[in-house]
């Protein structure tokens, strides 16, 4: 028989617990772990009148009833929140890759002219071009039309750049 103060390890504990949990208000200061309090907490329930034990059992149903409300509206927002994250990831893509559909036609336009006009263009000045803003090649769409040769095209890419 070991009193509360010579409780030295978790078999200790529960054989005094177990042997003294009907005298037990309170539960005593080492024996105020949390797998103890656990089952202070289930002694207290059980010790329930029917009414008390009623009240309980309807506050218990009604606490887990809105925790599976909650559960299920935060699981369907989440689930909005995807989708509408997707749909508007896809619409943000399209508009993405019809932009850079139309840089891109326009560069190739704006090269099949070049060549058109200029006769073949060198690689050198293609990756000039690839790398100007699609502003710039508005520009030289227009200023096009007032080259004469591929020097005044290396002039012109020259005098942008400055």
């Amino acid at each position: 028989k070991k009193t509360l103060d010579q409780l030295d390890n978790h078999f200790d504990k529960w054989l005094f617990l177990l042997k003294h949990l009907p005298d037990l208000q309170e539960p005593p200061l080492p024996l105020q772990e949390n797998v103890f309090m656990q089952l202070f907490e289930v002694a207290r329930i059980t010790n329930f009148s029917q009414a008390e034990r009623e009240a309980y059992q309807s506050s218990l149903k009604y606490y887990r009833d809105m925790n599976g409300v909650i559960e299920t509206a935060r699981e369907d927002g989440k689930a909005q929140g995807i989708q509408e994250g997707n749909a508007q990831g896809i619409q943000e893509g399209k508009a993405q890759g019809i932009q850079e559909g139309r840089q891109e036609g326009k560069r190739s336009l704006l090269l099949k002219q070049l060549s058109r006009k200029l006769g073949d263009v060198p690689d050198d000045t293609k990756v000039l071009l690839h790398q100007l803003a699609p502003e710039v090649l508005d520009v030289l769409s227009e200023a096009l039309f007032d080259l004469e040769s591929l020097e005044d095209l290396h002039n012109w890419l020259e005098n942008i750049n400055d």
